[in-house]
């Protein structure tokens, strides 16, 4: 129906087939969002997301690691390690403003260099700068397609052959399938405005997720037969070594959705050996049922239909 171009120019388009009396053909209707509807969708405030593009300046590695060695350290791991979390989101997040910048933002300023730059008379010292100026673009396109690589949740292509067109195409798609426009009331009203649709979900997820009195638990788990011999119970109940914690760390997606703390599987992959202890213990500490800081536990629902522009409750998942 449109080309890579198009899309990316109209995101926010969308094509039904709208049925006529007087022809035996769907008519087909292309429907553009207004400008004020996308205003208000933008976000109120962006939380911190690490970027795995990071991992390429040079100063990274030893950003991480002062930022690691002034952390807060308390005497509960689960909340010297949550504390820890947070001192490093706020330290990269200000190195990347201060050292990284915007990729994009240092793109357009390059190519403008440059630009001016094959303008001017041919001598040695404009080779130079002509070259420093190239080099510098390579890198920063790299960085760019790592970055659009990481929204778009492709891990079967690898970055390094300018893929970035089809990155971004990626997950301008994601982000357009993934959005629900309006939900259907059960008197079959429509609700289209973000606040009646953010009541209709807490409250239908609310009730769903209610646990439910049962009288008789014992009567039930008694006609379950035992499966489970003593030795077997003795090794499912022995501690969690630091190798098993690692194990199911390192079979995590590096740059899957993460939570709201902003780091994927990633950062912890790339510095398990600087920060092992300290998670290690925290993750034992939660399984043996320690006290846990406020906010330790949320995580990030979202809804994905299950159909395009479904608009009920059913037509969703999690």
């Amino acid at each position: 129906m449109c080309n890579n171009l198009f899309a990316t120019l109209f995101a926010n388009c969308y094509v039904e087939n709208v049925i006529t009396t007087s022809s035996d053909h769907y008519a087909v209707v292309l429907a553009f969002e207004n400008q004020s509807d996308q205003i208000h969708r933008l976000p109120v405030q962006m939380a911190f997301r690490y970027e795995a593009m990071w991992c390429r300046a040079e100063d990274y590695g030893a950003t991480v690691e002062q930022a690691w060695e002034a952390r807060p350290v308390g005497a509960k791991p689960i909340h010297s390690a949550w504390d820890a979390m947070h001192h490093m989101a706020g330290s990269l997040q200000k190195w990347s403003k201060i050292s990284f910048g915007a990729v994009r933002c240092n793109i357009q300023r390059l190519e403008r260099s440059l630009k001016m730059l094959c303008q001017s008379a041919i001598c040695q010292e404009v080779l130079e700068k002509e070259r420093d100026l190239e080099r510098q673009l390579c890198e920063l396109f790299e960085r760019e397609e790592i970055m659009a690589k990481q929204r778009s949740r492709v891990e079967w292509l690898k970055e390094g052959d300018r893929n970035t067109a089809f990155f971004h195409a990626r997950a301008s798609a994601r982000k357009k399938n993934n959005r629900i426009d309006s939900l259907v009331r059960d008197d079959g009203s429509k609700c289209d405005d973000a606040e009646g649709i953010k009541g209709m979900v807490h409250e239908f997820y609310e009730h769903l997720f209610t646990s439910e009195v049962i009288p008789s638990m014992e009567e039930v788990l008694e006609a379950i037969p035992a499966k489970v011999s003593d030795q077997m119970n003795e090794h499912l109940c022995s501690p969690y070594s630091d190798e098993e914690i690692r194990s199911a760390l390192f079979q995590m997606g590096p740059t899957k959705a993460p939570g709201p703390d902003g780091f994927p599987a990633l950062f912890y992959q790339k510095h398990w050996d600087l920060i092992k202890k300290e998670i290690c213990d925290a993750v034992r500490g939660f399984l043996n049922g320690a006290e846990i800081p406020e906010g330790f536990c949320d995580s990030v629902v979202v809804l994905i239909p299950k159909l395009f522009h479904q608009n009920f409750h059913i037509g969703v998942r999690i």
